[in-house]
């Protein structure tokens, strides 16, 4: 589970390593152009912008604290955050940068094509699934350990090795002999003179 989690984290850190530079520039370069498509949806900026920081902090954060069970919730919900975003801004820059050929130069193509979209912008999608599962992973991992844990400690103070626990050594409850004690039959007790003769005079 922790080397699931691991390999999950690396291939994240290539994802991301990738994503944020390309994107990086594309941040540049579309607060510059003037696409109208664009320039209209004030909100990609800060959402874009916002998901370049949020995946990269969450992957650190859940490497950081892969062996809390609670803390690790954070960089998780930071990482799905982060993944909405970056899944938004993808989608709005597929519509208003559709993929076209250049009239001024022959097999050139504008916009974004499938592959473009793919490893420019969808993986960072891909880095943030990545980074939730990992977290998910070292949560759950995190989660058996305290349980086993905690199981170790309570047979350390507890004998459950089916030996009896409690005994009183003087009560029969009223029986002229000790019950049986896990298939060992414990030795009858010898009757006290008055019960003897009271069991004589009843025979």
């Amino acid at each position: 589970m922790r080397t699931f989690a691991k390999v999950c984290n690396i291939t994240a850190i290539v994802f991301l390593t990738i994503a944020t530079v390309i994107q990086g520039f594309a941040v540049h370069a579309v607060g510059k152009s003037n696409v109208t498509a664009l320039t209209e949806n004030r909100w990609l900026m800060p959402v874009w912008i916002a998901a370049l920081v949020l995946l990269p902090v969450a992957l650190v954060l859940g490497m950081l604290f892969k062996k809390k069970e609670r803390i690790n919730l954070l960089p998780l919900l930071l990482a799905a955050v982060g993944t909405l975003f970056s899944l938004l801004v993808a989608l709005a820059l597929w519509n208003a940068l559709p993929s076209q050929v250049n009239l001024n130069s022959i097999n050139q193509t504008q916009g974004l094509t499938v592959w473009r979209l793919i490893y420019r912008h969808l993986s960072s999608v891909a880095a943030g699934v990545l980074v939730m599962v990992a977290c998910h992973l070292n949560g759950k991992a995190s989660r058996d350990e305290r349980i086993q844990h905690e199981n170790d400690m309570y047979k350390e103070h507890y004998d459950l090795s089916g030996k009896v626990l409690f005994k009183d050594e003087e009560s029969t409850i009223g029986l002229n002999q000790y019950g049986e004690d896990f298939g060992e039959k414990k030795p009858a007790r010898r009757l006290k003179r008055s019960q003897r003769v009271a069991q004589r005079k009843g025979e």
